[in-house]
């Protein structure tokens, strides 16, 4: 998005800079001589070319504001210096950040410079009409076949009827998910079958192997696995005691218990700042830190439970999302439990349940009519939710 609507300030005009977490540098002066060599050529009379073009044409384009090197750490500061060099700023972040940083922007920098106001606009969920044009979008850039297009079009169609639980309808999840099925086109003919949980597990891999190139550790293979393993240790700790957040003290304790057990080196500023770079954690202004979405949380609850399950019997777990499934977390991580493994220890379990439920009431006779066990009361009820798991 961000570079289509600098390339679209280019057609009208616009003398635009785009920076992103790995061109940015703490001093601005640096960064702004960095960017204009790269995006208008090297030399001194470039950069002069530059800062003659008037202030009002200028405009910089910024991803992941949150991630950028910033010598002055408070966001409206930064943001104010930035409008001292150009005449608008652009850029992406969280509502938190993007409501934080542009409340205080400085009155003399208003009064300055004329300053016109904000804008905030919110990438909305992409309904069908929206979707298929997204998806045509990017059969066109991994120039696929009519034929595959067609036929992807139709299987995520049926994707976000058939799952909507699981199906963020979110251009960044669809783009995700339609290159993973160009790039394995068997999973769209065998009988359109989804890899729900194959595209999870790929595509925060993905995004986490993105967000390793970003940071200090650098792209090491070996250091996803481990990273996926920490995230799944927080998500079942978060879901045992029932809290949608965490902090950074646990955290802490959680990569040291992993550090100690397993004999491996992680660093925890490091780990963080990948989960945090890759959406998959977010640290809110309190240091509160929780999942970016519940199915994000589901899917790494889930993901410990199945490793569980390779050690052993997983009784008390099954049991604590079967009595409670009436909460919407407990529904999502069983579904992502019933795609992790071919395992028949969940089906089994609710083969139980039904059993006990329909014991002792008569067959049902279609010839009669007869079905007592849609007219008898068997002393099954779903349980009530209290205002506490309400609240959680």
């Amino acid at each position: 998005l961000i570079k289509m609507l600098y390339l679209k300030s280019l057609e009208k005009g616009y003398v635009p800079l785009l920076v992103s977490p790995n061109y940015s540098q703490a001093s601005l002066r640096l960064m702004f001589k960095g960017l204009i060599a790269q995006q208008y050529g090297e030399g001194e009379t470039v950069e002069h070319d530059f800062s003659d073009i008037p202030r009002g044409r200028k405009i910089l384009f910024i991803d992941d504001f949150e991630y950028l090197r910033k010598e002055r750490k408070n966001d409206s500061a930064y943001l104010s210096d930035l409008l001292e060099q150009v005449g608008k700023v652009v850029f992406v972040a969280s509502e938190v950040t993007l409501s934080h940083a542009i409340e205080n922007v400085s009155d003399s920098v208003k009064r300055q410079f004329g300053f016109e106001g904000t804008a905030e606009y919110s990438i909305v969920d992409f309904r069908r009409s929206k979707r298929e044009a997204l998806v045509r979008k990017v059969c066109e850039i991994e120039e696929a076949s009519t034929a595959a297009k067609d036929k992807l079009i139709l299987v995520i169609n049926q994707v976000a009827m058939g799952h909507k639980g699981m199906f963020e309808a979110n251009p960044e999840f669809i783009i995700h998910y339609a290159k993973y099925l160009l790039a394995h086109q068997g999973a769209m003919s065998a009988n359109d079958v989804v890899p729900m949980t194959s595209l999870y597990r790929v595509n925060i891999s993905n995004v986490v192997k993105e967000a390793l190139k970003k940071s200090p550790v650098g792209h090491q293979e070996r250091y996803i696995e481990k990273v996926m393993v920490i995230l799944s240790e927080i998500a079942y700790e978060m879901h045992q005691k029932k809290c949608p957040v965490t902090s950074t003290e646990r955290i802490a304790k959680i990569i040291c218990d992993y550090r100690l057990t397993h004999g491996v080196r992680l660093d925890f500023n490091a780990l963080l700042d990948v989960a945090i770079k890759a959406h998959i954690l977010t640290l809110d202004q309190e240091g509160r830190i929780r999942f970016t979405s519940v199915n994000q949380l589901a899917f790494f609850v889930a993901d410990k439970i199945e490793r569980n399950m390779s050690k052993g019997p997983i009784d008390n777990d099954l049991s604590y999302l079967l009595d409670n499934i009436y909460l919407n977390i407990n529904e999502r991580i069983l579904l992502f439990l019933a795609y992790l493994r071919d395992n028949n220890e969940l089906p089994l379990e609710l083969c139980v349940r039904l059993d006990s439920m329909l014991r002792g009431l008569n067959d049902a006779d279609f010839e009669s009519q007869a079905f007592s066990f849609l007219s008898v009361d068997i002393g099954f009820q779903i349980g009530r939710v209290d205002s506490e798991s309400a609240k959680q």
